[in-house]
């Protein structure tokens, strides 16, 4: 009888630590397939805003630095980027960069002149210059300070994402009012 029990305990023993070894194994497995799915999202959110940044440096450096001139080039490629923009960060962000960017830049590129290009011109580069510095900043950050940016409850997600909504409402309200007092 209490060999029985003593082989019934082995037996026991041995099943638990079979499961426990499975556990393990698979809890391994589960933390290396989500440190992988943590470095795609830093990638794409990377890839998404250094192709925000290059574009708002292309603007800088070849439309705004070359006095406005030209703007017609640049149209379609405001217009892809801004409206491929997925949001993996701030939904403010593609807000600002799709009601204001865009409708702000495709006036400056009309054939007839802008409602009032002088007023737009700095607009647009305020507004360039801000989401140039935003998205630098975020494509310049080391990938460990890019994953807490992923956390919506993190500091950083919230300090990054306060300064979006900030340049959103500024700028989209400027915006509004360039087109309510320029029509």
């Amino acid at each position: 009888m209490e060999r029985q029990r003593d082989i019934k305990g082995m037996f026991l023993f041995i099943f638990v630590s079979i499961i426990t070894l499975v556990l393990g194994v698979n809890n391994v497995f589960l933390y290396k397939q989500i440190d992988e799915l943590k470095k795609d999202a830093v990638q794409n959110l990377t890839t998404e805003y250094d192709e925000i940044y290059r574009l708002s440096k292309i603007i800088d450096e070849y439309y705004i630095k070359n006095d406005f001139r030209e703007a017609n080039m640049y149209r379609l490629l405001v217009n892809r980027t801004t409206h491929n923009f997925s949001t993996l960060l701030s939904k403010d962000l593609k807000n600002l960069l799709t009601l204001a960017y865009d409708p702000l830049f495709a006036d400056l590129s009309l054939e007839q002149d802008a409602l009032n290009k002088r007023e737009a011109s700095q607009l647009i580069t305020e507004m360039n210059n801000a989401v140039m510095l935003i998205t630098k900043n975020i494509v310049d950050m080391k990938d460990n300070e890019k994953e807490k940016l992923l956390d919506q409850t993190s500091p950083e997600f919230i300090k990054v994402n306060t300064q979006i909504k900030n340049m959103y409402a500024r700028y989209i309200k400027r915006v509004d009012d360039y087109f309510k007092n320029n029509k």
